[in-house]
């Protein structure tokens, strides 16, 4: 064990990217990064207010922090601001996406947002709960979100359409915290009730992510604006095309699906299901 001695109570750890340094920080507004080695403080920087969470950069060029400004912050590595995520309550927890190109984040105001890491804009609408979100979580592919709070739930999302996916994941208390298994496959959770527990995601889980927001278009006939956070009726005669572009790309998608009982286009095919493949 190694020991890493603060001057005050360090609310938040994180490896570095490098793996050779620790993030830290504490109560007392700072955030310094440590050599993971000799426990000696390369970087430091006070906050202007307590930071709840840090998590560092690619390529450790900036951090991303949450403080009790009801706020996630971007900021370099001299602890000068970047861009700001607003929310209209404080903010539990913040990360970045596999590609660090979108942050996601979880807020007592009852809402959980995605946004672009490099303008610090809002994507899309917010995913709603009834009660306060603990915490947010991005899989390893980019393709969903899931979040748990004070509904007693894990929720998991579309993260190309914001939508809910699936049936919320109950506990018998607030849920802490939720996150995605290396492979994708799984949920943990964490809860007041004394519990961990692992759920299966049920879904085509290799679904590549374009073919995935082709299918959403195709199957619901509408489009989503992310600039305008409207939704518009895609015209016929695309729609037609979009159907045919879809049935090409998921038929041949289907022939190498590790998880076919989930396939949608299965579903609508039946017949020809059966004569590509026997599961």
């Amino acid at each position: 064990m190694k020991l890493f001695k603060q001057e005050a109570a360090v609310n938040s750890a994180a490896f570095a990217a490098d793996e050779k340094s620790i993030l830290v920080a504490g109560s007392d507004n700072y955030i310094k990064l440590l050599d993971l080695t000799t426990g000696i403080e390369i970087n430091s920087f006070k906050n202007k207010v307590a930071v709840t969470h840090a998590v560092p950069g690619s390529g450790g060029k900036n951090i991303l922090i949450t403080s009790e400004d009801s706020s996630a912050h971007l900021l370099n590595i001299l602890g000068e601001e970047i861009v700001s995520f607003k929310h209209d309550n404080a903010v539990n927890n913040a990360v970045f996406s596999p590609d660090f190109k979108w942050v996601v984040t979880a807020s007592w105001d009852m809402t959980a947002r995605l946004w672009d890491a490099a303008t610090g804009k809002q994507t899309g609408p917010a995913m709603n709960h009834e009660a306060e979100v603990n915490s947010a979580a991005i899989n390893g592919i980019g393709k969903w979100v899931v979040t748990a709070g004070w509904d007693s739930a894990a929720h998991l999302w579309s993260a190309a359409t914001l939508k809910e996916f699936g049936l919320p994941k109950k506990h018998d208390g607030v849920v802490n915290t939720a996150v995605f298994s290396p492979d994708s496959r799984w949920i943990l959770t964490a809860g007041y009730d004394s519990t961990a527990r692992v759920w299966e995601i049920e879904g085509d889980l290799d679904l590549p992510a374009n073919l995935f927001k082709l299918q959403a278009r195709t199957i619901t006939g509408v489009e989503y604006d992310f600039e305008t956070s409207e939704t518009q009726c895609i015209k016929t005669e695309q729609w037609n095309a979009l159907k045919e572009q879809y049935y090409s790309q998921a038929r041949d998608h289907y022939k190498i699906c590790k998880y076919p009982q989930y396939n949608l286009w299965r579903l609508f095919n039946k017949d020809e299901a059966k004569e590509i493949r026997h599961d």
